[in-house]
């Protein structure tokens, strides 16, 4: 509780990862984060509140009737929803909002309505501003539209119990993903959808989307069915069927390396089925912590097609030296399929289905159940100790035994960051990035300042995105030089400039999603931006999630897909607020 003073003490029994949170009627939530020292009793903090702005207006029906019962909510990113109830007059008042959130408003019996700011939101007819307020804003909500429709499998008999999905392409859409179940003949609908433009799909069937237009009031028809192949079979293990093994279907033998159709598991017989496979070229892969093997199978409209996939292993062991032949212990080895090894643009260690064991005392290694095949084996980097790996072929029922993996010690980097502008020293949290004589990367997580364990000798660029206490984002192209020697330390200052984060949705001449493109960020002098992302590649919808610590003013964007290249051009990336995304949309051939 705080007292008259604004005084308060909190009482916990660890500080670690915590923050003191403090909101008022009519000011900004804020919060500090808390550092306690070793041997201190506690800590001292003070919490600035900021007076914050006021929003107030009516929400209305779409013939301009007042709507009573809604629930008017502004929610900035990271923060607690500020929320109000519209009274007979349809009229709201919310105050101490933030700058930039989202203003969502809720009624059971209309589509719910969300806006991207307060400020010239898409359903927003007119307001007023004032200072930091917004007077008199009308809010418009529409009872929407609905889909309806029937599923059918490749044979024509309805599918019970299949989950379909209507994905928006609206911008500020308060739901942008909408499903409902089929009934047991198959038939499904979905009401109050916001009027625009959805993708509507069976999931899990294969079955690629149909783009239709809701409009209020009306119902829209979609239908699915009957289409496709039925693909079937049994996955053995050295002869002997495997049961509860994923399955994936998809238009590349890479688990998750393109477009996945479907995805299932064996039964207690090992056998698997796809149904309502589009027509065309697929794989069908066993995987399990890794692929184990894979078949590439074309599939004809209403074709019933069986194929088992037979999987033989091998073995491989060994030992890791250093310094001579010395034993190296504790040592992490990575196994990976060289066709995958090679599309790994961070080297295997980015790669979290590489089958990986530790070294004991002796250095040794061992592997098992290999399917055979081609691999690459790699070590490190580990402390002071860089990378090193070789090339192995399994043979079916056969082991390769006693291979020797040398590696060498590396060097050390001391990384300071500071404002590029002023010079002042930073202390950041995130990656710094290290780009080695064979274009590889390393990727390190690191606090600034900090020490960055190397894996390579000789002249380097490094770069780093990471962010401060208060999360606010920063970057840098890779385009500082290192010298890294052999158990020596370098040091290295590193200009960070503010950085923004980006949306890009990729569409093709006719405006459809573009899916499984993979983005690379440049500076307009060629020095690459190294970006966190949650993954390489663009979500089904033709759109990136998260690409973050971009910076301001003209890059280079360029798109490749299975290494092709796509798109390169350069684009002008606009400053916008903390916790704002810009966003762009890049039309590829």
């Amino acid at each position: 509780m705080i007292d008259p003073e604004g005084q308060f003490e909190l009482r916990t029994w660890s500080l670690e990862d915590k923050y003191a949170y403090a909101e008022a009627d009519g000011y900004t939530p804020a919060f500090v984060p808390l550092v306690l020292t070793n041997g201190a009793d506690g800590v001292e903090v003070e919490i600035l509140l900021e007076r914050g702005g006021i929003i107030e207006g009516r929400v209305v029906n779409m013939r301009g009737t007042p709507v009573q019962g809604a629930r008017v909510s502004m929610e900035p990113a990271g923060f607690a929803a500020t929320d109000a109830q519209t009274d007979a007059r349809g009229a709201f008042r919310l105050s101490g909002v933030r700058q930039f959130g989202w203003l969502r408003v809720v009624h059971p019996d209309f589509a719910p309505y969300e806006s991207k700011s307060y400020v010239g939101g898409e359903s927003v007819g007119s307001y007023r501003q004032e200072a930091n307020d917004v007077r008199d804003c009308l809010i418009r909500l529409s009872q929407g539209g609905s889909i309806e429709g029937l599923v059918l499998d490749g044979h024509g008999n309805p599918m019970a119990a299949t989950r379909v999905t209507a994905n928006t392409k609206n911008r500020g859409s308060a739901n942008p993903s909408l499903s409902t179940l089929t009934d047991a003949k198959g038939r499904y609908r979905i009401d109050l959808v916001q009027p625009g433009t959805y993708g509507v799909f069976p999931v899990g069937l294969g079955v690629r989307y149909k783009m239709v237009i809701v409009r209020e009031g009306e119902v829209t028809e979609v239908n699915f069915g009957p289409v496709g192949a039925t693909v079937f079979g049994t996955i053995y293990l050295q002869g002997a069927p495997m049961p509860s093994i994923r399955v994936l279907l998809g238009d590349s033998p890479i688990p998750y390396g393109g477009e996945r159709v479907q995805e299932t598991k064996t039964n207690q017989e090992g056998a698997y089925v796809f149904q309502g496979v589009p027509p065309g070229d697929h794989h069908v892969i066993a995987y399990e912590d890794g692929r184990l093997g894979f078949v590439a199978v074309q599939t004809q409209e209403g074709q019933d097609l069986e194929q088992d996939i037979y999987i033989e292993c091998g073995a491989l062991s060994g030992k890791v030296v250093h310094r001579g032949n010395s034993p190296l212990g504790h040592a992490r080895v990575l196994l990976c399929e060289a066709e995958i090894a090679a599309r790994l643009p961070f080297g295997l260690g980015s790669y979290s289905d590489c089958d990986d064991v530790l070294t004991d005392a002796d250095g040794r290694f061992f592997f098992s159940q290999i399917p055979a095949g081609d691999y690459v084996v790699q070590v490190g980097p580990l402390g002071n100790y860089g990378k090193a790996s070789i090339e192995a072929t399994i043979e079916p029922r056969q082991s390769i035994d006693d291979i020797v993996i040398a590696v060498e010690g590396g060097g050390v980097v001391e990384v300071t960051t500071v404002d590029a502008e002023t010079g002042d020293q930073l202390s950041l949290t995130g990656h710094v990035f290290l780009q080695t004589d064979d274009r590889q990367v390393t990727i390190d997580g690191t606090k600034t300042p900090g020490r960055l364990t190397c894996v390579n000798l000789g002249v380097h660029y490094i770069g780093a995105a990471m962010r401060d206490e208060h999360r606010v984002l920063f970057c840098a192209p890779m385009a500082t030089e290192v010298l890294i020697q052999r158990d020596e330390q370098s040091s290295v200052v590193l200009p960070m400039r503010g950085a923004v984060e980006v949306r890009i949705s990729v569409v093709d001449a006719a405006g459809n999603p573009v899916i499984g493109i993979r983005p690379h960020v440049y500076t307009a002098a060629g020095a690459p931006y190294m970006t966190f992302a949650p993954d390489d590649l663009f979500v089904p919808e033709g759109t990136k999630q998260v690409m973050t610590a971009v910076p301001p003013g003209t890059i280079r964007l360029v798109l490749t897909k299975d290494n092709n290249m796509l798109y390169d051009d350069y684009l002008d990336i606009a400053p916008v607020p903390q916790g704002v995304r810009f966003e762009t949309t890049v039309v590829v051939e």
